[in-house]
């Protein structure tokens, strides 16, 4: 039985499988839901020879993720060299490491890593995202290495 968010006109998060895009994520609306396969339409690729016509494709159901939630608003502050992150690149999002940061031309600018392609970017805080991940019905984000812990929890009387 599919969940709430996998339904068809719902919008997800689609991780890439093709060489070239392996691990990329890029944004679709479910178009039918077929056992463990899921024909969507994504936000930003169009059928080929195409500029109006979305594409549509089938998928994995274990592709799709509903969308994550907003980057909290201080995460930016306490980023240590090596911390995960996802980047808004080519309409996609893509697994980074954080490396460092400068001002430059009056803004601060974030040097981010991809293992994976071996490519490195200068680039805003607006392109960048704490990487999330799904655990059962809840998101959790990488924390940053130089963020403090959390508070502890309180007893409940």
């Amino acid at each position: 039985m599919a969940l709430a968010w996998q339904q068809p006109g719902k919008s997800v998060e689609v991780e890439m499988r093709e060489e070239g895009l392996t691990g990329s994520r890029y944004t679709a609306r479910i178009v039918e839901v077929a056992g463990k396969r899921v024909h969507v339409e994504f936000d930003d690729f169009f059928e080929e020879g195409s500029e109006v016509t979305l594409l549509r494709d089938w998928v994995k159901m274990d592709q799709l993720r509903p969308p994550p939630p907003a980057t909290p608003p201080d995460f930016f502050h306490g980023l240590g060299s090596g911390d995960a992150l996802e980047l808004r690149h080519e309409d996609g999002w893509w697994a980074v490491q954080y490396m460092g940061s400068r001002r430059a031309a009056g803004r601060q600018e974030h040097r981010v890593r991809s293992v994976l392609y071996a490519a490195e970017h200068w680039v805003a805080a607006s392109q960048l995202r704490p990487l999330w991940r799904r655990c059962g019905k809840a998101w959790r984000c990488e924390a940053p290495s130089g963020a403090p812990p959390p508070p502890p929890k309180r007893p409940k009387l």
